[in-house]
């Protein structure tokens, strides 16, 4: 069923508040604004002009016709992204995955090798995380693991690139960086992470 809007200034507003077509006429065109939803929350909406002064039943159907592809297209793009997203970062700690470091640390070292400048990597491990999962259980050392994950991605994401290798295993990655400022940047990383432990966590030891 179409809702009539009093002034043209109401069609895509009213639209997008609701799940009608909404329609009003001007200067002898025919206004329409189509609400784009997905479950119920707009993620969208288009605002058409027509020409003639009423909506033909032709007309509506077509329309209700392309809010409902452009529905399903909003859908099927979001559950293609969504695996390209989990197959690409590590889903505890948002960082790359092991596929995905690897590949990075491949690239910079095929450019260093071609450009001459340096390329530093650091590997940091969370001592005795199986300890902490024994001790505290699961779920606190999944926290240990997503909270270094975390920080480590604040901290190297201006410098550089960083991975989850697996475990308690973590692979920071500074593309130009020579060993000494890398060495520096990662003594950094360990402080920051060691010290800012959340109050729920055990103290954290890398190495």
């Amino acid at each position: 069923r179409l809702a009539a809007a009093d002034d043209e200034a109401e069609v895509i507003q009213t639209a997008q508040a609701s799940e009608t077509l909404v329609v009003t006429t001007k200067d002898g065109a025919t206004h329409v604004g189509i609400a784009l939803l997905n479950e119920g929350e707009r993620f969208g909406g288009i605002d058409l002009e027509l020409a003639g002064a009423s909506l033909t039943d032709v007309e509506e159907q077509f329309l209700r016709s392309v809010q409902t592809f452009a529905g399903s297209a909003y859908v099927s793009a979001l559950r293609r992204a969504r695996p390209r997203n989990e197959a690409l970062h590590d889903s505890l700690t948002g960082l790359l995955n092991f596929r995905s470091i690897n590949e990075v640390l491949v690239d910079a070292v095929h450019a260093s090798k071609s450009s001459g400048r340096p390329v530093s990597v650091w590997l940091l491990d969370i001592d005795r995380l199986d300890g902490v999962n024994r001790d505290h259980g699961y779920a606190i050392g999944d926290d240990v693991v997503s909270y270094v994950g975390h920080t480590l991605q604040t901290v190297v994401s201006s410098r550089g690139s960083v991975g989850r290798v697996g475990g308690g295993l973590y692979l920071a990655l500074f593309p130009g960086m020579d060993h000494e400022e890398a060495s520096v940047q990662g003594r950094m990383m360990v402080e920051r992470i060691t010290k800012n432990v959340p109050p729920h966590l055990p103290q954290i030891a890398l190495s």
